[in-house]
């Protein structure tokens, strides 16, 4: 979801109109998905032996060797022929990412066991070289060469701050069946790395956005990174657990926040409707829920507050006053005869009973 929601920020930004790239983009998600998923299937089939010690799922239990094998090329295949299709450029990159995947997960070589530098090249292939084919893409359509830099420095860092926390998610399992990770060699170490890169990540944010501004509306940019800055301020000042304990996407989940309300403003300025559609973004939609169903729960709130009262005490207040001034006007004053009191009404309950029962 994150790789659709780039490519619309980069196409507004620079800009290009996206009727006349979304086949080919759709044909490009098809070979990044198609190509992850052989990643993934290649990754579980390689790690088998190490799971059953652990004791952990693997989806490739499922099938026989030979089908998992025929799948995972058959997925490669349809990615590599749709990136054919699409550039030369794209091909290349993505037969390199296949060959830094191939590298990581099998034997002999099986960088994923090699401590640090199965992290890196996990980082490379699973997340930089993504959004390299994606800047690859982009650039097809415009006449000045389009990469930012931040931007795939933000990749590098989500990328070591997700392998790293999920291998300490993975640590007592890759214990037991002595796969040797970094975070089973470098236990502490790898839970400073998780820190270290996620605030790379809160610094490189404005970066990105100071990147990108002088392409598009300058002052809503500005906005965004002055937002970004209070909020995130704010929430450290009040929280600090909050940014300094587990897999954190604080920063992360405020960036698409932000710049997915500026996609949205710029969206419904152009015109451009259908274009939110890519940008929905679960942390997207759930801020907008959230922030509805609060609001919702405001007004019910406010309503009550003001409706209560006013049902309450001034409504019968006012009844009360008409009667007295009618009854006035009659004769009776109801403050000497009233028509209720507490103990007319338990007569009334009394002979009613006995009337009933009689």
């Amino acid at each position: 979801m994150l790789y659709v929601y780039f490519f619309v920020l980069f196409i507004t930004v620079i800009p290009i109109k996206i009727e006349h790239l979304l086949f080919e983009f759709i044909l490009l998600l098809l070979a990044y998905v198609t190509i992850g998923i052989g990643g993934f299937l290649l990754n579980d089939f390689t790690d088998v032996e190490s799971d059953k010690i652990a004791g952990k799922k693997n989806i490739s239990n499922l099938l026989k060797p030979k089908k998992i094998l025929a799948s995972i090329m058959l997925l490669w295949l349809i990615g590599l022929f749709i990136a054919w299709r699409l550039s030369p450029s794209i091909l290349g990159l993505s037969i390199l990412q296949l060959i830094l995947l191939v590298i990581y997960a099998t034997k002999p070589i099986r960088i994923k066991e090699r401590g640090v530098w199965g992290i890196f090249l996990d980082t490379i292939y699973a997340h930089v070289l993504p959004e390299i084919i994606l800047l690859a893409f982009i650039n097809k359509y415009t006449n000045e060469v389009f990469i930012p830099v931040s931007f795939l420095l933000i990749s590098f860092s989500i990328g070591i701050r997700d392998i790293v926390a999920h291998q300490l998610q993975d640590y007592s399992n890759d214990l037991k069946s002595n796969t040797k990770t970094f975070a089973v060699e470098n236990y502490n170490s790898a839970i400073r790395l998780v820190n270290i890169f996620r605030y790379f990540v809160a610094i490189l944010i404005p970066l990105f956005w100071l990147e990108l501004h002088h392409k598009c509306n300058q002052e809503l940019f500005i906005c965004l990174i002055f937002i970004y800055i209070i909020v995130i301020s704010i929430i450290y000042s009040r929280n600090k657990k909050l940014l300094s304990h587990g897999i954190n996407d604080t920063f992360l989940r405020l960036f698409i926040i932000l710049s997915g309300s500026y996609l949205i403003i710029t969206s419904l300025t152009n015109q451009t409707y259908f274009q939110i559609i890519f940008i929905a973004h679960p942390y997207l939609l759930s801020f907008y829920r959230t922030y509805i169903q609060y609001s919702y729960l405001k007004v019910i709130y406010v309503i009550k507050v003001i409706f209560g009262k006013l049902f309450i005490t001034i409504i019968p207040l006012f009844i009360n006053k008409i009667l007295y001034i009618v009854f006035k006007t009659f004769g009776r004053d109801l403050k000497t005869k009233p028509l209720y009191n507490s103990k007319n009404e338990f007569n009334c309950i009394k002979k009613f009973k006995q009337f009933w029962n009689n």
